[in-house]
């Protein structure tokens, strides 16, 4: 099932979809997996969710991915979970004990998630990017399962770690974000039947169960 939700400004977008993260997880009755990006795109998800009074025991959080760096950088991805979410519900996680690395990732994976996560949220690049899965890179045709490595990032910096596309389409809802102006051409890529995952990896989500499709394009 493919869902669009066409808003006029972040802040209505951000309200929304977190309404409908916030539906899923109310509704299930049991363990839930969430994987979240870093970006400008996701902020006021954030701070939507961590103002609602939701019971988040039955939820294991995790990032779609996370630059090489220290976890005490400015260029974290789980940083900005941390001060935005986290820290706001006072929940305890065990996210990234150790050192950043995909051994650690994956077996973080296995442990907290079973090997799957049930919903993931993704901003869009410019280039129709999500995750670290960037046009034309060769990880797009990587099969396995959980974390990989990325290397050769076109954007700085080079090493990064995301979840693989095989493990972005399994899941069972998907929440895709276009927002800002500059990424009306990547959505008009990622609805056009043409291009390819190559040219517009966030074509992946299309394989999901649900997906929700959230654009904003006037600020």
């Amino acid at each position: 099932m493919l869902k669009e939700i066409h808003c006029l400004t972040q802040n209505e977008l951000s309200k929304r979809a977190a309404g409908q993260i916030a539906k899923i997880v109310q509704k299930n009755k049991g363990k839930i997996s969430i994987a979240f990006p870093g970006g400008r795109s996701v902020t006021g998800i954030l701070k939507e969710l961590a103002s609602k009074k939701i019971n988040w025991d039955k939820t294991e959080f995790f990032l779609t991915d996370e630059r090489v760096v220290s976890k005490e950088s400015d260029e974290s991805n789980f940083l900005q979970f941390k001060k935005l979410f986290l820290n706001k519900i006072n929940k305890t996680n065990e996210m990234y004990t150790e050192d950043i690395n995909t051994k650690n990732f994956n077996s973080d994976f296995e442990k907290r998630a079973n090997g799957k996560i049930d919903l993931i949220i993704l901003g869009t690049g410019e280039d129709g990017h999500i995750a670290s899965l960037f046009p034309k890179n060769k990880a797009l045709a990587n099969t396995e399962k959980g974390y990989i490595a990325i290397k050769d990032s076109p954007k700085p910096p080079k090493e990064r770690i995301t979840l693989s596309p095989e493990t972005i389409g399994v899941a069972k809802d998907i929440i895709l974000i276009f927002v800002a102006p500059e990424k009306k051409q990547a959505y008009n890529n990622f609805i056009e039947k043409n291009k390819s995952v190559s040219e517009c990896p966030a074509k992946i989500a299309l394989k999901a169960k649900n997906i929700f499709v959230y654009t904003a394009f006037g600020d």
